[in-house]
């Protein structure tokens, strides 16, 4: 009886235990941090900080390795050891106060070319620790998330190619595909004046 107790207990405090995390994911702020292309210049990424979590996050803070390039977008050609000027300033340095829910913060990060020679097999890993605020004196109000800065799976995708490459690449099929119409019709041309021949004979 004594043992049959006891196990119902503990599967009380497990089922209190399991539901108090579930809670905590609805109502917890949850800070990532991810890498996009430009839609307008798919060959431009991007770093996106994001709060997809329902309650806001106060003084979100970041630490990364390796350090990330702060001229790969200005520099997008000349991204060489000589100029490699760390990041030293923005919101992934300097943190962030608040980050309200479904609120985000975007820095243009460089050229996929630029990038690739650096990033490409050593991908940024990124953790933020930040807060939350509510009623509960007895519920941890500190956060931790972890992501990953990666360009890897942006090689062979659009992102890839500028947009003035992949224009001059389609203005090329298209003399292509109308040089093989010209040639289509010329030896078309021939055979009707070779078989308009045959027939006057």
């Amino acid at each position: 009886m004594f043992a049959a107790t006891v196990g119902l207990v503990l599967v009380s405090f497990f089922g209190v235990g399991v539901s108090y995390f579930l809670l905590r994911s609805h109502v917890d702020p949850a800070v990532v941090v991810y890498t996009v292309h430009d839609e307008r210049q798919p060959h431009i990424l991007k770093i996106i900080i994001a709060n997809v979590g329902p309650s806001p996050a106060f003084g979100v803070r970041f630490t990364f390795s390796p350090e990330i390039e702060r001229e790969a977008a200005n520099n997008p050609a000349k991204m060489t050891d000589d100029i490699w000027r760390p990041m030293r300033d923005g919101p992934l340095v300097d943190g962030i106060p608040l980050l309200g829910p479904g609120s985000r913060r975007v820095l243009t990060w460089g050229s996929l070319k630029a990038l690739r020679g650096t990033f490409v097999d050593a991908p940024v890993r990124v953790s933020a620790t930040y807060e939350s605020r509510r009623s509960f004196p007895w519920d941890p109000t500190e956060h931790t998330s972890s992501s990953v800065l990666e360009i890897r799976s942006f090689l062979g995708t659009d992102a890839s190619k500028p947009p003035e490459l992949r224009g001059v690449e389609a203005l090329e099929n298209l003399a292509t595909d109308m040089s093989d119409i010209r040639a289509k019709m010329r030896t078309l041309a021939a055979t009707a004046e070779e078989t308009g021949r045959g027939t006057d004979d």
